[in-house]
């Protein structure tokens, strides 16, 4: 006989922010691997569809992967991630808010480089985004 062994994560529902690289899409690939339905989110469409068929190739179905484009730093995209995510798969789960890193400035400068009034960027992106979301809930 069979023994099944369930995940704790099956039939989750995960949203993965930056998923389009790095920490983000092995985050959502090892969600996807565990049976979790994921909402991937990042800037970069073709980077996401990757993300996507990592997570496929991980044993999610197609219909498990759910792909919202756009930019964290905009309210609009935050309350697109929240709607399709819960219209899609009925419920949310897990928030995973891995977006974030260093935005170059009008100059291209980034990290230490970039001078003190261009840290607020990265700091709404990195840390007032998650914050301002959980306050107002």
């Amino acid at each position: 006989s069979t023994i099944l062994i369930m995940s704790f994560f099956q039939g989750k529902v995960v949203i993965v922010t930056g998923a389009s690289a790095g920490i983000g899409r092995e985050t959502a690939r090892r969600f996807a691997e565990n049976g979790a339905k994921v909402t991937i989110t990042g800037r970069n469409k073709k980077a996401l569809q990757e993300t996507s068929k990592d997570c496929i190739r991980s044993g999610a179905k197609q219909g498990d992967i759910h792909i919202v484009v756009g930019d964290m730093k905009e309210n609009e995209t935050r309350e697109i991630i929240m709607k399709e995510t819960i219209d899609k798969f009925g419920k949310l789960d897990v928030l995973v808010n891995n977006a974030g890193g260093f935005i170059p400035n009008a100059e291209g400068k980034k990290g230490l480089d970039v001078p003190l009034e261009g840290l607020r960027t990265i700091l709404e992106v990195n840390l007032v985004i998650l914050i301002n979301r959980t306050i107002e809930e």
